[in-house]
């Protein structure tokens, strides 16, 4: 067995999708609960809730690129 193989690979990058997209949420959910006690969202909080989203989406693109990748190195497996 390699030392490094690329099952192992695959589900590295599938923790670095779960990592990206739990800090995206977590960010975006604090951003959020924090203007909403202004009761007003301003344009710089605004924009930083699109980038929280967008860290959310590429999270869950790299969750779905790594576990199709993972399954089909082994569905019997998984």
């Amino acid at each position: 067995m390699e030392v490094f193989d690329a099952k192992l690979a695959w589900t590295l990058l599938h923790l670095i999708g779960v990592a990206i997209g739990l800090g995206g949420a977590l960010f975006g959910d604090f951003l959020f609960f924090n203007a909403a006690r202004n009761a007003v969202i301003s344009q710089a909080e605004f924009r930083m809730l699109r980038l929280g989203s967008r860290f959310i989406w590429v999270g869950l693109a790299v969750l779905i690129v790594s576990g199709a990748a993972l399954f089909a190195g082994s569905p019997d497996t998984y």
